[in-house]
């Protein structure tokens, strides 16, 4: 179909395409249109089982990615409690301790 702008009124030639219908002409007289606002785009939707289909592929498409990341998210949680009691960890109580270096002192003699 071919869409053609109306640009010119004041000449009133008979144009075929998008005009008709959005301004016609009756009675020599451009009227306003008359079909009202048409059926609710959102009952159409709700209609429609094809784009039904591809709305309920994609909710579970993401579904489970989300439940994949929050699976791999969870094989870092050891690490996560690692570092959060490393950064708690007061240095100048570590610092003050005896931690027994006998033993590194035997390991370096041999």
């Amino acid at each position: 179909m071919v869409y053609v702008l109306c640009l010119d009124q004041s000449s009133r030639a008979v144009t075929h395409g998008v005009c008709s219908v959005f301004r016609p002409i009756i009675n020599n007289k451009f009227e306003e249109k008359t079909c009202g606002e048409g059926p609710s785009l959102g009952t159409m939707f709700e209609d429609d089982k094809h784009l039904q289909t591809i709305i309920h592929s994609i909710r579970e498409a993401i579904t489970a990615a989300f439940r994949a990341a929050s699976q791999y998210a969870d094989t870092f949680e050891p690490h996560r409690e690692f570092y959060k009691e490393n950064e708690s960890t007061d240095l100048d109580l570590v610092r003050s301790q005896d931690h027994g270096m006998n033993l590194f002192k035997d390991i370096t003699q041999w």
